[in-house]
């Protein structure tokens, strides 16, 4: 039984030993030392017709850990037996054995060359974009703002079925609930334009949250550019 916990943003690639019942039931290749011959993957080699195999394998339980998309990796503690290894740098990999822990360094080069295609088919992570409004305007983005629409454009297209969520905000010129109100109108300005572009209005949830979240912290009735803005995530 093994048993782990994630802190952080920590992915990993986990691969599980064969029960007892599942391994005796086949037939291994094994080495000239007797042992069983197991792949890059640490899975035994099947042989239903060689010469020289073993009754039974039993392959180690493998975790490897991996960085999220900042580069940075979070933590995953093991659990086996009663014993617990902590993982807490990216593409450090545990297995466990009879033996225990052991653990190494894998490289990002051999992660992918193995197990790109299992990483391929994982979901696309959450894409951030944001875009910035003129001083007390619903509807007149920035002049910036036009390739940041494009660059949107393009990661919705490179998902099956993308979810769009969009959060409006204001700057502290004005009171709270005109900016609210006006979030909120900002936010759906931006679902119409991707309305506009093909985009299903069934994919996109618009929200204001008026001045309640800065990116720049200002006292009141003070304008600032970076507050005025729509923040769109993709996933």
């Amino acid at each position: 039984m093994v048993e782990m916990r994630k802190f952080g943003l920590a992915a990993c690639i986990t691969f599980f030993a064969l029960s007892p019942g599942l391994a005796n039931a086949e037939s291994y290749w094994q080495n000239s030392s007797g042992s069983p011959i197991q792949d890059s993957n640490g899975v035994c080699v099947i042989a239903s017709a060689a010469k020289h195999v073993v009754a039974a394998c039993k392959p180690a339980d493998r975790i490897i850990l991996l960085p999220g998309d900042n580069g940075k990796a979070g933590a995953v503690l093991v659990t086996s037996k009663g014993t617990t290894h902590r993982l807490d740098q990216a593409y450090k990999t545990v297995s466990i054995a009879e033996g225990g822990f052991s653990e190494k360094s894998v490289s990002a080069g051999k992660v992918k060359s193995e197990f790109g295609q299992l990483l391929n088919a994982l979901p696309l992570p959450v894409a951030s974009f944001t875009v910035k409004f003129v001083s007390g305007s619903a509807t007149e983005l920035t002049p910036e703002a036009a390739a940041v629409v494009t660059q949107l454009l393009a990661e919705v297209e490179r998902r099956d079925a993308p979810e769009i969520r969009l959060v409006g905000h204001t700057d502290t010129v004005g009171g709270l609930l005109k900016n609210d109100l006006l979030s909120q109108q900002r936010a759906q300005t931006v679902v119409d334009i991707l309305i506009n572009y093909g985009l299903a209005p069934g994919v996109m949830e618009a929200t204001g949250r008026g001045e309640r979240e800065q990116v720049v912290a200002t006292a009141d009735n003070v304008s600032e550019a970076a507050n005025r803005r729509v923040d769109i995530r993709v996933r």
